[in-house]
Order: structure tokens, then C-alpha cells, then sequence
């Protein structure tokens, strides 16, 4: 049986951790079809276990090995990637996005790198690079905010980035836990389909989604407070 809002909260603060900005923001969520329900529960689910495994290991690392900073730093970013993972499926989803990646921050080149993908080419996956402000994708990162794509944009910033004609739709936003000043992250959703656009009540579910997200990774970051200062990226 699935556990219920009670049970799951206090396990989690058992382990030390505040599960209420995560169900203050869940709340906003909406999720109207059967499909969005109930992923949205497995996106909750992977946020649950993501933050209760870690929680239990830094325990257990604080103990065992005291000041294993390169452990720690494996771990933050293992379970970054899995909540990456499991942002781009509800995403794509909710959106109903044929293609979407998400592209986590590399502080050692200084660009963005794929963590998460489906309905790309394989051979893309591993030589996409994106540095702060470059493309769409950087553009996001740099403003802040999240951009609806399609034909009908007039902006020359913009239609000067689009470079995938086959795409009549795109979302690409930045994912920036509160507290922080840089992205952590890229989400970029697209489709292909003449009959689908993406909207604005798309826009305002994703933001919703990387609030969600963002609650989540910022416990992730103060499991092991050390790890953010060498995680985040330098003012773009």
C-alpha cells in the first residue's frame, strides 16, 4: 500500500528534514487527468525516497568516514540526477512534450551538460554544450525565467537561437532553487506536432513543478552544506 501524507511526513522528520515546503507547493500543483495524478504521485515518490536515502547516508558517512567531502559530493550528485530524471518524465507528461532534456551545470568546464534526455539522438546526448547565456537554453539560464517558444515569436534574441526547425514548440526554463543565485540546471521541453503548441498554462505547471524541484534540491544542497559552495555556478 502507498503511504499516506502523515506517515510519509514524519519519516522525513525523523531524519531531521522539514517536509512542509514541499506539500505547501504541492498543493498549487494541478494536475487534471488520470495520467498527471499519477505522475505526479511517482514524481512526489522519487522526491520522497531521493531526500530520506540521502538524509540516512549522511548519518551514516558522519560517522563512519568524518569529512569524506568526495563521497559526499557523489552522493549530492547521484541523487541530483535522479530528481533530474524524474522532473523531465513529469514534465514531459504534463506538457505532453515528444522530446525534452534537462542539462545540469558543470562547474569544472564551466557549461551546462545533458543528465536527463528522452526523444533525442543518441549521438547528441553525449556532445551538447551549453555555456551561460549561449542559445536558448543559456538565455533561460542567464534571464531567469522560463521561455515559450514557437513561430509566433517576434523577439530577435530569440528567433536569432532557434535553430531546430522541425520543433513548432518549445519550453526551456532554468531550475534555481531558492537561496541560490545561479541554475543548478536546464529543463527544455519541445515537440514537433503541427497540432500541439505549448501554452501559458503550460508555463505556469512547470513552474510549479521547479518549485517542487527546487524544495527538494535545496535540502539535497544542505544535507551536505559544503557541497553547495562547489556546486553552484559563478555569476553568469
Amino acid at each position: 500500500p502507498r503511504e499516506s501524507p502523515i506517515d510519509f511526513q514524519r519519516r522525513i522528520r525523523a531524519l531531521g528534514r522539514d517536509p512542509d515546503p514541499l506539500w505547501s507547493v504541492l498543493l498549487s500543483v494541478k494536475a487534471y487527468t488520470f495520467t498527471g495524478l499519477r505522475s505526479l504521485l511517482v514524481f512526489l515518490e522519487e522526491i520522497g525516497n531521493s531526500l530520506v536515502q540521502l538524509a540516512y547516508q549522511a548519518r551514516q558517512l558522519s560517522v563512519m568516514i568524518p569529512g569524506a567531502r568526495r563521497i559526499e559530493e557523489a552522493a549530492v550528485t547521484y541523487y541530483t540526477s535522479r530528481l533530474f530524471q524524474a522532473l523531465l518524465d513529469m514534465a514531459s507528461l504534463a506538457t505532453k512534450a515528444e522530446s525534452g532534456s534537462v542539462l545540469a551545470y558543470d562547474r569544472r568546464t564551466g557549461d551546462f551538460r545533458i543528465s536527463a534526455s528522452h526523444g533525442l539522438p543518441e549521438r547528441l546526448i553525449a556532445t551538447i554544450r551549453v555555456k551561460p547565456g549561449e542559445g536558448l537554453a543559456g538565455l533561460a539560464a542567464q534571464e531567469r525565467r522560463i521561455l515559450l517558444i514557437d513561430q509566433t515569436v517576434t523577439d530577435p534574441r530569440l528567433r536569432t537561437r532557434m535553430h531546430r526547425p522541425a520543433l513548432t514548440s518549445a519550453l526551456i526554463a532554468p531550475i534555481l532553487p531558492e537561496g541560490l543565485s545561479e541554475p543548478l540546471g536546464i529543463l527544455s521541453l519541445g515537440t514537433a506536432s503541427t497540432s500541439w503548441r505549448f501554452t501559458e498554462e503550460h508555463c505556469a505547471m512547470l513552474k510549479k513543478l521547479l518549485e517542487l524541484t527546487g524544495v527538494a534540491l535545496s535540502s539535497l544542497q544542505a544535507t551536505f552544506p559544503a557541497r553547495q559552495s562547489s556546486q553552484n555556478p559563478p555569476n553568469a
